[in-house]
């Protein structure tokens, strides 16, 4: 599939979600008893890595309502050493050492031990660290169209390693939305190959798609970095659950609502998982909001060499 099919592809999906004019008010059962809810993550990367606890809720409960857990005890082990996460007091998240990191290979399980209905209650949770799929050696960008940025990557994927990867843009200092994240089949896709100016990474700024907060139009001396992510096989079924639930389906009466793949464990029943990933980060400086593809691809290829799809 190429760039543009990938552009429109999205953009339609972006249509459908928005454009239904009928308010629907969905008849909701009464909700299970609120059962305990994992959300942690931990990567390669040196820092302080979170997981949040909080309880369920009925559905259409605002963010902000969502009750947190605060008071427990969580902790982190790597099958040769535990450490302890500490509390940012009364928001239900935890954090490891600032200098904290996940290593390849080994298998991470996390442990909390928390009062519920009081009782004391232990739950648990395990991913083993996947080997880094890619050597990521640039990245670089040009305008694709009026408010579109593509951002490309340059990078050896390594032979024989069945990697999942996903794809995460940091613009203006902000972290985009994991429904705007790209996932990545590697083997399938270019298993051994080295990415030469590989285009996965889209940047729209369009008020047809959904955000919190609007996305706004790059410019000169804004810093863009990438986020990739080397997948356990559990996250990458996980990425594909929630894409699954979180887009629009066609016909609109397709499959049933589920609830995510949880590898959550404990004494009552839990929701959410614990996740591990490897992670490559590569960051780029905007200098030139409307420079071309072609204009990027000189900086990257000797005089005179035949650029593909025109130019030189």
């Amino acid at each position: 599939m190429n760039k543009i099919s990938r552009i429109f592809i999205w953009l339609a999906a972006a249509l459908l979600a928005v454009s239904c004019v009928d308010d629907f008010t969905p008849d909701v059962k009464d909700a299970p008893e609120p059962r305990l809810v994992i959300d942690g993550l931990l990567t390669t990367e040196p820092a302080a890595h979170r997981v949040r606890l909080s309880m369920s809720a009925p559905f259409g409960t605002p963010s902000s309502q969502i009750p947190v857990v605060s008071g427990a005890s969580v902790s982190i082990w790597d099958g040769e050493k535990t450490v302890t996460l500490r509390e940012d007091p009364g928001t239900g998240c935890y954090y490891t050492p600032d200098d904290y990191f996940g290593q390849e290979g080994r298998t991470y399980r996390l442990d909390v031990e928390v009062d519920l209905e009081g009782e004391r209650r232990h739950y648990s949770a395990e991913d083993e660290m996947p080997p880094k799929g890619i050597r990521g050696d640039a990245m670089d960008y040009y305008k694709m169209a009026d408010s579109v940025w593509m951002f490309t990557i340059w990078g050896q994927d390594l032979p024989g390693i069945a990697s999942h990867y996903a794809g995460e843009l940091v613009v203006h200092d902000r972290r985009l939305p994991v429904g705007q994240w790209v996932f990545i089949d590697g083997l399938s896709m270019f298993d051994g190959n080295y990415l030469f100016a590989g285009e996965y990474l889209p940047y729209m700024v369009s008020e047809l798609i959904p955000s919190e907060e609007p996305l706004t139009p790059l410019v000169e001396g804004d810093m863009v970095t990438l986020r990739f992510y080397s997948l356990s096989d559990f996250f990458y079924d996980w990425i594909l659950a929630m894409t699954n639930e979180t887009t629009a389906r066609i016909p609109m009466l397709s499959s049933q609502p589920a609830n995510l793949p949880s590898n959550v464990k404990g004494d009552t029943e839990a929701m959410g998982s614990f996740m591990v990933a490897d992670l490559t980060t590569l960051t780029v400086e905007v200098k030139n909001p409307e420079r071309t593809r072609e204009e990027m691809l000189r900086d990257h290829l000797p005089p005179g060499y035949l650029i593909p799809g025109g130019g030189y």
